[in-house]
């Protein structure tokens, strides 16, 4: 299980609710943009868990269902040959969720009239202010792709003293 900074386990809501707030706080609160979290009818959220992730200042935040259009193996794939595939200890829902980020959800969003996306996944943290729109920045400069992964240094403080006192010899 993933830590906080304080050492508690976040789990399921608890994780998806935190990476929702620190997009509302450091970037859809002052560029407002459609946020949608995507379900497949297995595991879909209870009302409960739509409500709870609502209830926050989230404006434009969306549930959608992936039906058997999107959400499905390739043609000629049947679920019970799972164990004849290539690694096997991937599940279906993985491959399926890799299937649809790779490959389904560029025409499903460009159906729904959108031109750029920022994909996040339930433990993806917006950790510092976006100060500008990514989204004009993207379509002003003629970009197609971006990313950022952050890289945490271990060592904490102690890392850090190193390189000063590196930089002042």
């Amino acid at each position: 299980a993933q830590l906080d900074a304080r050492q508690n386990s976040i789990t399921g809501l608890s994780k998806l609710n935190r990476s929702l707030e620190l997009l509302y706080s450091n970037y859809a609160s002052r560029f407002p943009t459609d946020v949608i979290i995507f379900y497949d009818k297995v595991n879909a959220p209870d009302n409960y868990t739509m409500a709870e992730l609502q209830r926050h200042d989230r404006p434009r935040l969306h549930f959608r269902m992936l039906d058997d259009e999107w959400w499905t193996l390739p043609y000629g794939l049947q679920a019970w040959q799972h164990y004849l595939w290539n690694r096997p200890a991937f599940s279906i829902g993985y491959r399926l969720m890799m299937r649809w980020y790779a490959i389904l959800i560029w025409p499903y969003l460009h159906a729904e009239g959108y031109t750029h996306v920022m994909r996040l996944d339930d433990d993806s943290y917006i950790l510092s202010e976006i100060n500008y729109n990514l989204f004009d920045y993207m379509r002003d400069s003629g970009k197609k792709y971006g990313f950022v992964q952050p890289v945490f240094e271990p060592g904490g403080d102690q890392f850090n003293k190193l390189v000063d006192r590196y930089l002042e010899n």
